[in-house]
């Protein structure tokens, strides 16, 4: 018998980590990029709440994605681990095959981890990371 099994981890998205994915859109030009920053905030809050259960430093307010220019210039979804530097936390829909990493983001990175949302964003799934 032939099986394979893929290791995820499951996270509860929040009401609070919801409305400040949305105070985050609303600051944006357009509704395009207010999606973008909508998703891409909550993966990194998704990924800073696993690293926070067991217990790894993290710092949102010295990652890239927590300032608003960045926001608006760049797709950007870092979290920061200080002393170690940041990672990329990159969202996916649930049934998506791919998952994009901005040209930009190539660089810097200590990694990068693919954090998939169910249809109504109140779980986000850590599907893999990549150094």
């Amino acid at each position: 018998m032939n099986s394979t099994q893929q290791l995820t981890i499951s996270v509860p998205i929040t009401e609070a980590n919801r409305n400040k994915a949305k105070q985050f859109a609303i600051e944006q030009s357009n509704s395009e990029k207010a999606k973008q920053v909508y998703y891409n905030t909550l993966a990194v809050l998704v990924t800073n709440n696993y690293l926070q259960m067991l217990d790894v430093q993290t710092s949102l307010q010295q990652s890239h994605s927590w300032n608003a220019v960045a926001r608006v210039s760049t797709n950007i979804a870092d979290l920061n681990l200080p002393g170690k530097g940041h990672l990329e936390c990159r969202p996916i829909l649930k049934g998506d095959d791919n998952c994009y990493f901005p040209q930009d983001i190539w660089n810097n990175r200590m990694g990068y981890l693919v954090v998939e949302f169910d249809e109504s964003c109140t779980q986000g799934t850590l599907l893999g990371f990549l150094p």
